[in-house]
């Protein structure tokens, strides 16, 4: 390969990743030349950098702090890639951005736009392969009543993403569901996507405690400059306590969540669901009556548990524990009284 042709392969593939918040250097350049075996002097690539602009008009240059330039795509620049996008590889683009943007942080995104465009027009090209079609055979939807979106501030939430990345302390307004509003300096342990709605697990500087932000009810969030305190409680560890099902007295402030060993009867035909998911690793089916069958299994005591055994209405009977039982016997009662 023509020296000069490989150069320049070389320099456009160290910038691929350089947009205007990241321009890269001369001297960055040219050591990452030299790392690929190719040496040549600054100035050499200075005139490269001004001719390789000359061509790829989206490739821009400022001034750095000590007065040399770093070199960058623009924002709107499009995307181009020596090797090309195969069919799958666009596939895979284009369903990042339909099922898993919003798991990203805002800088990522803005500078994955460029490829989820370039990927929708090479599968627009391919009008004869069976993989453009692929985007409209697939879907996901939650087993729950379909509910609307609620409105999440973007800004707020691009404050709380960059804080979580960069491992700073957040600064919290913030509405109760009971409608109390309170003030927040919390260190953020991460994201949860619950359903159409985001929470925001942080642990409070002040107390220690950890807390659930829904991010709609957020009013306001600012980044603070302080990193965020050592935190050995980490997300994955915080989601297998159960937390996101709820503490089933969570709306008096508990913040326990006790295993309890759960007992119920259930119709056989209901039950048939429980053999493909189980309750629990040490779930127990065992035939009862005619029609119905006896389910054992150790699970937490939380809120949805309860909203779980609801669903189920007169399909199923709860054994153990008796608070769980009697707590059922209440609302029982209660809703034949209100349908009276």
């Amino acid at each position: 390969m023509n020296d000069q042709i490989n150069r320049h392969h070389r320099i456009l593939e160290k910038l691929q990743n350089c947009r205007f918040s990241n321009p890269v250097s001369v001297p960055e350049i040219k050591a990452f030349l030299l790392d690929k075996g190719v040496d040549v002097s600054v100035r050499t690539i200075q005139r490269d950098m001004i001719a390789l602009a000359e061509v790829f008009m989206d490739i821009e240059s400022k001034m750095l702090k000590d007065g040399g330039f770093g070199w960058y795509w623009n924002d709107k620049a499009k995307v181009i890639l020596l090797s090309g996008l195969s069919a799958n590889q666009a596939l895979s683009f284009i369903l990042v951005k339909k099922y898993l943007s919003q798991l990203f942080p805002e800088a990522t995104l803005k500078e994955l736009e460029p490829f989820f465009e370039y990927s929708e027009k090479v599968l627009h090209s391919l009008k004869g392969n069976a993989l453009v079609k692929w985007p409209e055979k697939i879907a996901v939807v939650h087993p729950v009543q379909p509910l609307l979106a609620p409105d999440i501030n973007a800004e707020f939430q691009k404050t709380i993403s960059t804080a979580l990345l960069e491992n700073k302390k957040l600064k919290l307004d913030y509405v109760r569901l009971d409608g109390e509003r309170s003030k927040y300096t919390v260190n953020p342990v991460g994201l949860v996507f619950r359903g159409h709605v985001i929470y925001l697990i942080a642990v409070k500087v002040d107390t220690g405690e950890q807390r659930q932000f829904a991010l709609h009810r957020i009013k306001k969030a600012e980044q603070l400059p302080a990193d965020a305190d050592p935190i050995t409680l980490t997300l994955q560890e915080y989601l297998e306590q159960g937390n996101m099902g709820f503490a089933w007295n969570a709306w008096n402030n508990a913040t326990s969540l006790q295993e309890i060993t759960f007992k119920c009867i259930f119709e056989a035909k209901s039950a048939k669901y429980l053999t493909e998911t189980p309750l629990s690793k040490d779930q127990e089916i065992i035939p009862y009556e005619e029609g119905y069958v006896l389910v054992k299994a150790t699970v937490r005591y939380t809120e949805q548990l309860v909203w779980w055994i609801r669903g189920y209405g007169s399909a199923i009977e709860v054994l153990e524990p008796l608070e769980l039982r009697e707590r059922m016997i209440k609302d029982i009662n209660e809703l034949h009284t209100r349908y009276q």
